[in-house]
This record gives C-alpha cells, sequence and structure tokens, in this order.
C-alpha cells in the first residue's frame, strides 16, 4: 500500500489529544416488528446479499500493489453501492436506506445516498478489515431466529442489490461528460482529527491545486480544488472512505448581491443571517487599522469588530465619502471577515479574532487639499492619530491607495514615509529620546496598485507598481486570483485568467531596476479576476470579484469589491488571524512569517518550474522577472502559525548592528555577526542518518 506518512501535518509544537477520544456505536432502540415482511425467504435473500457482496468487495490487493493511500485513522477499504427494494404498489414512496445502515465500530459508513425514481442507492464504505464482520452480519439475517427479532432486520431487509462501484459515484451530480480544463471541485472529506490536512497534502503531492479557504460542518470539512475530472476521479478513487461527496463548485458571489425579489433573501437577509453568528473579538485582541476613505461604522458586521474611527481632518468627518458604495467600508469588512462569500456561505459560528479601525486620510470632495507638503506626511499623520487615540494594542496599518504621478522606479516622499513609519524613525519616533534600535516598529501593508481595463493585450502586459508601493520596509501585496467562474451566463464572456494565476489587475516590479531593489511585491492575495468578451475588451465583473460590505447600509450593504484594493483588505485579514495565533512578536517577525508561508500555486509554479523538457530549465533572470510579478506566493495561514515534522521553522528575533564607524570616523567597518549552535544530535549526525526533518530559518533582524 502506498504510504502516506504523517510528516505534514502542522500540529507543531501543540500537542494534540484526539488519539484519546473513544468512539462506540450508535445501539438503534429495540422495538416490536409489526410491519407485514418484505421476504418471503429470508436465508435465500441473505445468501444473495452474501454473493452480492463478495463480488462487490472482490480480493483485497496485496500490499506491494495497493495504490490506496495510507491516511492515518482511515483504514483502506472499498466502496460498495447498494439499492433498495421497489415496493409492489405503484402508490407507495420510494425505498428508502435504512437510517441505521452503518457499523460506526468497524467504520461501515454511508458516504452518501440518491433518491431515485421508487428506490434509493447509497454509496457505503466497507473496510478490509471489516469484511468479515459484515457478513458474519448478514449470515445470522439469514438464520431462523426462533422466537427471537431477526438481527438486523431493520438494515439489511430493505436491501436488493450491492455492487462494487467507483469514486465517480461520490459525485453530484453525477458526471456526465469528461471535463478535460481544470475547475474548481468540492471535496466533502469525512471529518476526523487531522484528516482534511493530510488529504489536502496528500492532493497537493499529486500534483492537484487546493485553496486555502476551507468551509466547516459538523461533521465534514470542505475543501476546495482545482483539476480536471479524470485526474480528480484517480485522487479521490486513492483514498475510498475519506470523502463524502464530491461536487463542482460553481457558487460565486452574485447570490448574496441579488435582489430578494429574486432569490428569496436579499443582502440585508444575508448580513443579518451572519450577525447572527459572529461574536465579536475579545479585548486587547490585535487591530488593523485601515488608512483611506473613511468607513461606515453603522454598517452592522463592522460594527461587530470596529474599535474606533478618526479623521486626519475633523472638519471632514469619520464617514466613508466614496460614491456607490464606498472604499474604506469595504477594506475594512474585508479585515474583519475576509471574502464574505466564504463566511455567508458556511454556517458555523464565526469569533472575530482581531479589531479594525479607520483613519480618513483621503480628502472628500467639496474639501481644500491638506496644507501638508505630501501624503507621505498625512500618512505619517494618520498614524499618529491611531496611535494617539487608539486602545493600546498590536496595531497593523493597512494602505490600498497609490498613485501613478510619482514614479516607483525610484523612492519617493510617500514610500520613505512608510519606510520611516515601519523601522521607528520618524521624526516623531526620534522625539523621545529613545535610539533607534528601541523606537517602536510597525508593521504596513501597502497595495501594489492597479492595472484598469481594457483591451486584452494591454491588460497582460506588465506594468509596474504604483507609488508607495516600492517601500523597502512596508509589505507590499499583489493580487492573484481563484475566481473563474462568471454568473449568471453571458454568452461569448469568458475569465481572462486561469484560477490560481495572477489577477489581471496586479502590477509587478520587472521594469524597476533590480540590481538594488528588493522584489515587490512579496506576497499576492485575492484580487478578483477580469472578463473578457469575444471584443477582446476585459473589465471587472461581480461574480469575478470578492464580496465585500457597502457602505450604503440601508440600501446596498454587500457589494463585489476587486483589485489589490480586496488584496490589501485580504492581507489585513491574514494579519490579524496570524497575530491573534501567535501574540506578542514583533511586527518584523509577522512580516517574515507572512512571507515564509507563501507558495507558488497552479500556472504561477508553471511559469517558474516549467513542465515537461522546460522542467527548471530557465536561467537566473527570466526566474528574476517571474519574481518580481509574483513574489513568494499566496500566503498559507496554518504554515505562517504551526511546523510540521518535514517543514521546521527555525524562529529567532534578535538586534544586530553589523556595521559601525571605522577609526576614521567617515567610514564603515563590519561590527558583528550572529551565530546559531543549533542542538543537532552530533551522533546521530556522525552516522551519516538524513534527518526526516528540513528546518527552514525564518530571521528577523532588529
Amino acid at each position: 500500500m502506498a504510504d502516506l506518512e504523517d510528516f505534514g501535518t502542522r500540529n507543531i509544537p501543540h500537542v494534540r489529544i484526539e488519539k484519546f477520544q473513544d468512539v462506540a456505536g450508535y445501539v438503534f432502540p429495540k422495538r416490536k416488528q409489526t410491519s407485514k415482511p418484505l421476504r418471503d425467504d429470508y436465508a435465500a435473500h441473505a445468501d444473495a446479499l452474501l454473493t452480492q457482496l463478495a463480488e462487490a468487495l472482490g480480493p483485497v490487493p496485496p500490499a506491494d500493489a495497493d495504490a490506496r493511500l495510507s491516511l492515518p485513522g482511515l483504514k483502506p477499504g472499498v466502496l460498495v453501492e447498494i439499492e433498495t427494494k421497489a415496493p409492489k404498489l405503484d402508490t407507495s414512496g420510494p425505498a428508502k436506506i435504512p437510517t441505521n445502515l452503518q457499523f460506526t465500530a468497524e467504520d461501515i459508513v454511508v458516504l452518501k445516498s440518491e433518491r431515485r425514481e421508487r428506490t434509493e442507492s447509497a454509496v457505503v464504505f466497507v473496510p478490509d478489515d471489516a469484511r468479515a464482520f459484515l457478513a458474519s452480519r448478514l449470515e445470522n439475517y439469514g438464520k431462523d431466529p426462533g422466537n427471537e427479532r431477526r438481527p438486523d432486520i431493520d438494515k439489511f431487509e430493505p436491501l436488493e442489490t450491492l455492487v462494487r462501484t467507483d469514486a465517480a459515484a461520490l459525485f453530484t451530480p453525477l458526471l456526465q461528460h469528461e471535463i478535460l480544463d481544470p475547475v474548481w471541485w468540492e471535496l466533502w472529506v469525512r471529518e476526523a482529527p487531522g484528516r482534511a490536512d493530510l488529504v489536502a497534502a496528500a492532493a497537493r503531492k499529486d500534483g492537484l491545486d487546493v485553496h486555502p479557504d476551507r468551509l466547516q460542518f459538523p461533521d465534514t470539512i470542505v475543501l476546495h480544488v482545482l483539476s480536471p475530472s479524470r485526474a480528480l476521479i484517480q485522487f479521490v478513487s486513492r483514498a475510498p472512505g475519506a470523502f463524502v461527496e464530491v461536487r463542482r463548485a460553481t457558487d460565486t458571489i452574485q447570490v448574496f448581491l441579488q435582489e430578494g425579489r429574486d432569490a428569496g433573501l436579499g443582502p440585508a437577509d444575508h448580513v443579518a443571517e451572519l450577525l447572527a453568528r459572529v461574536t465579536p473579538p475579545p479585548p486587547g485582541a490585535p487591530v488593523i487599522c485601515v488608512l483611506d476613505s473613511g468607513v461606515s461604522a453603522a454598517h452592522p458586521l463592522i460594527a461587530k469588530g470596529m474599535r474606533g474611527a478618526w479623521s486626519f481632518d475633523e472638519a471632514w468627518g469619520t464617514d466613508d465619502h466614496i460614491r456607490h458604495g464606498g472604499h474604506g467600508t469595504a477594506l475594512a469588512g474585508l479585515v474583519l471577515y475576509g471574502d464574505l462569500f466564504a463566511a455567508m456561505a458556511d454556517q458555523r459560528e464565526l469569533r472575530l479574532t482581531h479589531s479594525v479601525e479607520s483613519v480618513k486620510y483621503l480628502t472628500p470632495p467639496g474639501f481644500p487639499q491638506p496644507t501638508v507638503p505630501s501624503y507621505g506626511a498625512i500618512t505619517q499623520g494618520a498614524v499618529a492619530i491611531a496611535e494617539l487615540n487608539g486602545v493600546e494594542s498590536a496595531r497593523t496599518f493597512c494602505i490600498a491607495s497609490s498613485t501613478d504621478l510619482c514614479s516607483a522606479m525610484q523612492p519617493s516622499s510617500w514610500s520613505g514615509a512608510l519606510d520611516q513609519l515601519a523601522s521607528g524613525s520618524t521624526l516623531a519616533d526620534l522625539s523621545t529620546g529613545e535610539p533607534p534600535t528601541k523606537t517602536a516598529k510597525r508593521l504596513i501593508v501597502v497595495a501594489a496598485g492597479n492595472v484598469q481595463g481594457g483591451q486584452r493585450h494591454e491588460v497582460l502586459q506588465q506594468a509596474a507598481i504604483e507609488d508607495p508601493a516600492q517601500s523597502w520596509n512596508a509589505l507590499t501585496v499583489g493580487g492573484y486570483t481563484a475566481k473563474d467562474t462568471i454568473e449568471p451566463f453571458e454568452l461569448g464572456v469568458r475569465t481572462l485568467v486561469k484560477a490560481n494565476d495572477v489577477s489581471p489587475f496586479s502590477r509587478g516590479s520587472n521594469t524597476i531596476a533590480s540590481d538594488l531593489t528588493p522584489i515587490k511585491p512579496e506576497v499576492l492575495f485575492e484580487a478578483g479576476n477580469m472578463a473578457v468578451d469575444v471584443g477582446d475588451n476585459c473589465d471587472w465583473h461581480p461574480s469575478l470579484s470578492v464580496l465585500a460590505a457597502g457602505s450604503d447600509v440601508a440600501n446596498e450593504p454587500l457589494l463585489p469589491f476587486w483589485a489589490t484594493s480586496a488584496a490589501a483588505g485580504m492581507a489585513g485579514n491574514y494579519l490579524g488571524r496570524l497575530k491573534a495565533e501567535l501574540p506578542g512578536l514583533w511586527p518584523e517577525t509577522y512580516r517574515a512569517l507572512t512571507v515564509h508561508s507563501a507558495d507558488w500555486v497552479g500556472p504561477m509554479r508553471e511559469r517558474l518550474i516549467g513542465r515537461g523538457l522546460h522542467w527548471k530549465g530557465a536561467k537566473k533572470g527570466p526566474h528574476q522577472e517571474v519574481l518580481r510579478e509574483i513574489g513568494y506566493g499566496v500566503p498559507d495561514l496554518s504554515r505562517a502559525v504551526k511546523s510540521a515534522k518535514n517543514d521546521m521553522v527555525l524562529l529567532a528575533q534578535a538586534e544586530i548592528q553589523p556595521f559601525s564607524k571605522a577609526q576614521d570616523g567617515a567610514t564603515a567597518t563590519y561590527n558583528e555577526i550572529h551565530f546559531y549552535n543549533l542542538p543537532w544530535p552530533k551522533s546521530a549526525l556522525e552516522a551519516d542518518v538524513t534527518p526526516v526533518s528540513h528546518p527552514a530559518i525564518t530571521r528577523v533582524l532588529g
């Protein structure tokens, strides 16, 4: 059997206790049988079922020829499809699958059932080590019980046929034809401690793209996988019993934007439903401060996590002044919840892990521009307002505005102001009398800037990041997209890029001198896709966008939001959750963990490593060009929070002064270096033993 070691589970350093759980089978209450027997000869019926069962199960494959995955907690087994006996009378309803047709102690379970015209069918998982048990239960069912109640009659009496089936039977609806292009699927994983993580790791090992977001229900976890149908069937067939169902992921945010008269529920109803499941963040929770156009603090979803709202000029007020739904309000909503589509499509309780603040620093219409000389100074002033008025807490700043008035080919006053803020070296910081090494540092997220819609060839050409995204010390966020479904269907309209590719809205740093400038953007978050029509015209589309909060609470509480503004909001949500999971670290550490956790997915990875004869064949120059467009990829929160046995993070927070003045007082000389004497077992290393873990060192310098 193909063994998948449990080295990739991210459960270090936390200790889990799921293995101590004791699960017993549910015993159905006994009651007197008064219904008319369905079988004239129960012995013959039992023999027929036993014969069918033997054929359905087939021989157990030898260990050296078993392609099934070995997942901890999941027994190897096969899938069997059963069908009930149709009732004799046409007026009777369809014969149902018995609700207790499973033996949980042996892990014989019904995965899914389907209603047919007069019968029901079900896919049942039968572990290899439970075959004899199931056969013995059928044998006892066929024996004469004498004056006792026939054993398991409620389970087996309605059954008519048992046949072997394959992974295709788990698809809902059943596949009518092969889907050659990769599309998004929902894998409904039968819940057990850590199983969804193991399934996701196995899928990635098989070359399938797994979206980091997932939905959680009481007994299943839904993973989203991008794959052609054949590859997905092959993967699902290697883990029979792990999946309850497989569905095509066709949902978009469109349903939450429809008017109530069309969908039965309007946006306000969806907001109210989610609101009832939301618990506010706890006192002292991390804070993400949005510097933008203000916020509609009255929005019920935002009010749940609103910590404070201020304005650079008190005369402006704090409300969101952007017309047609606002901008800062959408950002604040994404910071709190991420893409609201995922939250609204889920059914679980949602506990906010962090709060949001707003400082309005964009001048509203009808007001003169501020007298300060640059938006760099305005940004520093806005940060000071939040720090002076806000509650003392771990705070991250989120900026989603940019300009092309100043080229990002070189530093600007705005990008320089961000560098000062991040490093704790503004005039206000230094006026405290503390040395730069002791001043408070800040984590600042800034959007890379956007490509506008237009002709296809114009949209897809390389575009440089906008000011102030060239800031060295800020975390620059570009966009990728997992959105690939246009709804409702529009003839001749299709998505511009494939799922898991760089968003067409995103900008990179290919046109910026690469010898002395860092890779920008560093990471990518969901920014939405573009739609392209038969005339090659490209533009945003509601169903290819994320779902966000709108400033018009009464008339449009939900709206589509896209481009790197959306990506910056998603990054704020990520960092809020990361800080809540790992409190008390330096801002530099959170930035380092975010970048360290990133990876390239789908088409992005193919551009780096190639395919076929071109696998890893490109030289450094082409690789650098790709990196300056996609950065280090899409961050994975689970990787940032926890290590695994084969992926360990060694984290060091330390202050270092690498240079100092030479004796002449005018030139610099090397000052110090840090070594880390890792406690590896010397005897094991000298014995030429290959360690099973490959640590990645994330080093944060102060």
